[in-house]
């Protein structure tokens, strides 16, 4: 950039300065918008995922490496699509698409995508299902704490440097549970951890949502309730029971 000053005239016996700035380049140039090459859409391609053939639907679970569903810590979005397609030859053409849970799925639907066997009461029978997923998870984690790991320890800043490797430990014998750690801890089981520490952990605990302090549902009242929540729904008892008991196994 080049800089020109000097005085343009006078206005009332006052001298007026300027200055002119150049910008480098020549006049009238246009600059170069383009962007940078869009990558190739390798990402989009239909990928290789074995056919179902004559497997079992089970035995397409193992050949697929399925993981399971943890009802305490995942949304049905996340849920893998094995649990909820029962025709496998769908289920490839959807996972060869890379659409592999429900989330996807969704969103591959709200865009008005089309898949060869998915019509409108199979889309919606699935969208009942998941509904009803979502209505026993509520039930299902009641009273039940969410798993945590030491990382949330260090975050909560009641456990000091100290005591870290101790809590820690403490937390991995116990599965990661929350609640069972407070319950230990208030029985000095980490001996040293101090009452007032306890206190400020299980408030951040409560806080963070991990720790849920109504009474956990018995068997048999989820199960009445459950069968309360199908009785209102639009497909047989059978199936929404077969879909629970697929997710929960």
């Amino acid at each position: 950039m080049k800089l020109i000053s000097g005085t343009a005239f006078k206005a009332n016996d006052a001298e007026l300065d300027f200055k002119i700035f150049t910008l480098d380049g020549q006049h009238n140039e246009k600059p170069d918008y383009r962007l940078e090459q869009a990558p190739l859409l390798s990402g989009f391609k239909i990928i290789n995922i074995p056919l179902p053939g004559t497997l079992t639907a089970e035995e397409y679970r193992k050949l697929i490496k399925v993981p399971r569903f943890n009802p305490l810590t995942e949304e049905p979005e996340q849920l893998h699509l094995w649990y909820l397609l029962d025709d496998q030859q769908l289920l490839y053409t959807c996972l060869a698409k890379r659409i592999g849970n429900y989330g996807q799925l969704k969103g591959f639907m709200q865009y008005q995508g089309s898949l060869p066997g998915l019509d409108e009461n199979l889309w919606a029978t699935l969208q009942v299902k998941i509904r009803l997923l979502e209505s026993y998870q509520e039930l299902f984690r009641r009273g039940r704490s969410k798993p945590i790991d030491r990382q949330t320890l260090v975050q909560s800043g009641a456990v000091s440097g100290t005591f870290i490797d101790l809590v820690a430990e403490k937390l991995k014998e116990l599965n990661g549970d929350p609640q069972r750690l407070l319950l230990a801890l208030g029985a000095k089981e980490v001996q040293g951890f101090l009452q007032s520490k306890l206190k400020a952990l299980e408030q951040y605990l409560i806080g963070l949502g991990v720790i849920d302090d109504q009474q956990v549902l018995s068997a048999e009242d989820l199960q009445v309730r459950l069968m309360a929540l199908v009785s209102n729904l639009d497909i047989p008892e059978v199936q929404a029971y077969e879909f629970i008991d697929k997710v929960m196994s």
